[in-house]
């Protein structure tokens, strides 16, 4: 950041921070992809470790997903040129952030047609977001700099997802561990550490386990996975609500004229005309 400020050519000039449509924008896609990422890696675990899908079973049950970024963002366009992009894009945080906290009512033996509810319910949401952000990160730079624009939302993006899948992920296994350590206190040192680490090595040890304690601890390691996704998705419910607040002030319901590039002088250049 400190040469980019000091470079007259500067790879992202940090003038664009100043305008709301930019950062602020750029913050919602951020801790959206934050939410979508993390509870997409842990949905996975759950289908495949609670409800015991295969893979490609998992992958299927999550085409919802697809389907609700396609509405939402088609429901976007319509919405934002009636209301701006402020009350759009804070709407689909609230409405993710209302989706992650349903998580919390979850069971390890709920119907599937909940979860595919729930996963369009994320996506629909996340298509709310993402569509009105994207636009207002693209139509705040003058048109000779949409290449800068354009990656600065695809890191936005992809940052914000690696957080999510690490942070999320390691909250729900950190909660997990902790609500399964009674279930497992009388099983050998080496087993104990194992279930502990992940509920798929839980389920690998059950099978080792004769047939009625194998099936206790795939039902302990299944209730205590569900509990600790619930409280790690609730986590990112809370993100996106503090990031739907900052929507709400901050972001401009649309631009009030089209970017001049004369309004966007790269700092270094302020400095030096200070000077």
């Amino acid at each position: 950041m400190t040469w980019e400020l000091r470079t007259p050519d500067p790879m992202l000039n940090m003038s664009f921070l100043r305008n709301r449509r930019f950062s602020v924008a750029s913050m919602a896609i951020s801790l959206a992809s934050f939410a979508l990422f993390g509870a997409s890696f842990a949905g996975t675990q759950f289908l495949q470790d609670v409800h015991g899908y295969s893979a490609l079973e998992a992958g299927a049950a999550m085409v919802p997903l697809a389907l609700g970024l396609v509405i939402g963002a088609m429901s976007s366009v319509k919405l934002v040129a009636r209301f701006g992009t402020t009350r759009v894009v804070a709407l689909g945080l609230v409405g993710l952030a209302a989706t992650l906290t349903a998580s919390l009512t979850w069971s390890a033996d709920m119907p599937y047609w909940q979860l595919g509810l729930w996963f369009f319910g994320v996506a629909m949401s996340m298509g709310l977001i993402m569509s009105p952000a994207t636009d207002s990160v693209m139509g705040s730079v003058p048109a000779d700099k949409s290449g800068v624009a354009s990656a600065m939302n695809d890191v936005t993006r992809e940052v914000g997802g690696a957080l999510g899948t690490a942070v999320i992920g390691s909250l729900i296994a950190s909660l997990y561990s902790s609500r399964i350590a009674d279930a497992v206190a009388h099983l050998p040192a080496t087993m104990q550490s194992a279930a502990q680490d992940s509920i798929g090595k839980a389920s690998a040890i059950a099978g080792q386990l004769p047939a009625g304690q194998g099936a206790d601890l795939k039902d302990a390691a299944a209730s205590a996975f569900t509990e600790a996704l619930g409280l790690g998705f609730a986590v990112a419910a809370g993100c996106a609500i503090a990031a739907a607040v900052v929507v709400r002030l901050l972001l401009p319901a649309r631009a009030e004229r089209e970017p001049v590039v004369d309004d966007l002088v790269p700092l270094a250049q302020e400095h030096a005309l200070a000077a």
